[in-house]
């Protein structure tokens, strides 16, 4: 990787940021900041957290139809409060929802357990936080036994974005790794998989090589279509919503907990 620019970060953390020519690749040397700007898990500054969640949700429906089996699970990695877990259920959608660093506070009784095994993985503002993006996917892949991964980053078109790109967050200190359609492309081959691009922010890899079909339904350069079509899978999904099975499950979770006290 080649030296680019410097930036500060938090304020008051001088940071040398790279860029890789190859895979076009750009993060910042040594974030020895993270354990300050993860003090708390959620950005202060990231006030379109719930709105996110429900624009990603209405995302979702059409690409897992046509990319995820219906019966299986599916997993919300860095799923945060669990907000988009609890969303994806009430569609219908078998989620479970797992984050390190942050309560999960709607979902709490869906998180993976034991040898938890599913064939779609999501990951929603995660992969602009990770420091090792290639060894990151690998090991989830590799412990959750998944063949589609669907996930979310800003993608960029410049050589190098401008220092007034708000995707930096040289206030937060959080994004450390900066991607390309390219990157993502080099990064899917690096795993043997193949790259979907929805839109600049929405992105697929998958075992399975998508037919021309799955991008004129799903890529969103393909407007009218991928409006409509997404429109319908939605409309066909509200009808399956787990959130009355959930309720029921929870519901005798408590009346056992309370007789055995």
């Amino acid at each position: 990787m080649r030296h680019v620019f410097d930036a500060r970060i938090l304020g008051r953390h001088p940071a040398r940021y790279h860029r890789c020519p190859s895979c076009e690749l750009i993060k910042p040397e040594n974030p020895c900041w993270l354990d300050e700007s993860y003090s708390n898990a959620i950005a202060e500054t990231d006030v379109g957290l719930v709105s996110r969640n429900l624009r990603n949700r209405e995302l979702l429906g059409p690409i897992l139809t046509r990319l995820h089996p219906a019966s299986g699970k599916i997993l919300d990695v860095g799923g945060g409060y669990g907000l988009l877990c609890r969303l994806m259920r009430d569609m219908g959608w078998n989620c479970y929802t797992t984050d390190a660093y942050c309560e999960n506070l709607f979902a709490a009784a869906y998180e993976p357990a034991g040898e938890f095994e599913c064939p779609t993985l999501l990951a929603f503002e995660v992969f602009e936080h990770i420091e090792d993006p290639l060894s990151f996917v690998k090991e989830k892949i590799r412990d959750y036994g998944a063949r589609t991964f669907v996930f979310s980053t800003l993608t960029h078109s410049w050589e190098i974005p401008p220092r007034d790109w708000w995707y930096y967050t040289f206030e937060t200190g959080q994004h450390i790794s900066l991607y390309t359609r390219r990157t993502l492309s080099r990064l899917a081959d690096e795993i043997g998989w193949h790259y979907l691009p929805i839109s600049n922010e929405m992105h697929v890899f998958t075992q399975f090589q998508p037919n021309h079909i799955d991008r004129l339904l799903l890529c969103r350069k393909h407007r009218v279509l991928s409006r409509a079509y997404r429109s319908f899978a939605n409309f066909r999904l509200r009808s399956k919503s787990l959130m009355m099975a959930d309720y029921r499950d929870t519901k005798e979770r408590v009346v056992r907990a309370q007789s055995l006290r």
